[in-house]
């Protein structure tokens, strides 16, 4: 028994993108971002700055000298010096960067979460038993890497009586 290689094709397809799915969400919101900091670049040059000021340990860089965090939202740096213990920052508030940066931080914990996950339930699928379309039960992992051509069905060897018990220590 055997089974047609156009449905192998549609499975390793399927199962594929269900793979790459996360990791492309991933790259498009990193684009997103990239788009995000070239607009903030612009809006730097013609929108009125705010001044921020923090103490000198208390300052968060997310890129030394061009963006740090303020709160809980990042904060575009456009001019800063320091005075006194303290930063002096004039630059802008991102509030579509801090969202994006966010989702990006949520995307790599669940990655590397949902990853094990479907690798995991790939395994238990390939070894639990399914039906094929002639309506034989097979094991998908031995469907797909040992087809052994056989004159009784599959579910016939599943309910085949075992004829000596196991050996006992």
């Amino acid at each position: 028994m055997s089974i047609p290689n156009s449905y192998r094709k549609i499975t390793a397809g399927f199962l594929l993108t269900l793979a790459w799915f996360p990791l492309l969400l991933l790259l498009i919101l990193q684009l997103q971002q990239k788009a995000v900091q070239s607009d903030m670049k612009e809006r730097l040059r013609d929108h009125p700055l705010h001044t921020v000021v923090v103490a000198e340990t208390a300052v968060r860089w997310i890129k030394k000298d061009k963006e740090i965090w303020v709160g809980d939202r990042m904060f575009d740096i456009k001019y800063f010096e320091k005075k006194n213990g303290n930063y002096i920052f004039q630059g802008l508030f991102d509030s579509e960067e801090t969202n994006i940066s966010r989702l990006l931080e949520q995307g790599n914990g669940h990655q590397q979460k949902s990853a094990r996950s479907l690798l995991s339930q790939t395994f238990q699928l390939l070894q639990s038993p399914c039906m094929n379309v002639h309506g034989e039960v097979v094991f998908l992992q031995a469907a797909f890497q040992y087809p052994v051509p056989s004159t009784e069905s599959s579910r016939e060897r599943l309910n085949a009586d075992i004829l000596t018990p196991p050996p006992q220590c």
